[in-house]
């Protein structure tokens, strides 16, 4: 006989086989637990009102780069470089309407293959971008947009207002 989970119930012992899951509570008997654990808590002066579950969540722990079959694992520095694509096909794509389009490269093919067409700035350059955009947006002026390129430079102070 393989090992046995045991349960104890209403003072019984049962076994149930190890490969099988111990049967979830009923509806009923979850709230019996809850009033019970309500009430011990009561009689020490406690009341919990949130009452905390742990439930698994699927996660990714490997990543292989389509291009060079190298692997990267989770906790590992080449594996938050990972450049992961899931995108789907817009109607009259050259990949058909709807189809899915999946690519894993790691940092190494991804600057190999898309490396001319690279626009790389440091971490602060956003911030300054956003900072410079902030500071010419007027709520008068765009009626709460946000300003677009053609707001930028020198004919944006000079141009006429629009109503």
């Amino acid at each position: 006989m393989r090992g046995c989970i045991h349960k104890i119930a209403s003072g019984a012992k049962q076994s149930f086989p190890s490969d099988h899951a111990a049967l979830p509570p009923t509806p009923a008997q979850r709230a019996a637990d809850l009033d019970n654990i309500v009430a011990e808590q009561r009689n020490v002066g406690l009341i919990i009102m949130q009452f905390k579950d742990v439930r698994p969540e699927p996660f990714t722990k490997e990543i292989r780069c389509d291009r060079c079959g190298r692997v990267a694992l989770l906790g590992d520095a080449e594996f938050e470089e990972m450049v992961c694509i899931d995108s789907r096909a817009g109607y009259g794509s050259v990949f058909g309407d709807g189809n899915d389009l999946l690519v894993d490269l790691c940092q190494h093919c991804f600057k190999d293959v898309l490396g001319p067409w690279l626009r790389v700035s440091g971490p602060g350059d956003r911030q300054v971008q956003l900072d410079n955009m902030l500071s010419r947006f007027d709520p008068e002026r765009h009626g709460g947009e946000f300003p677009g390129t053609a707001d930028a430079g020198p004919q944006a102070e000079t141009a006429p207002e629009r109503h």
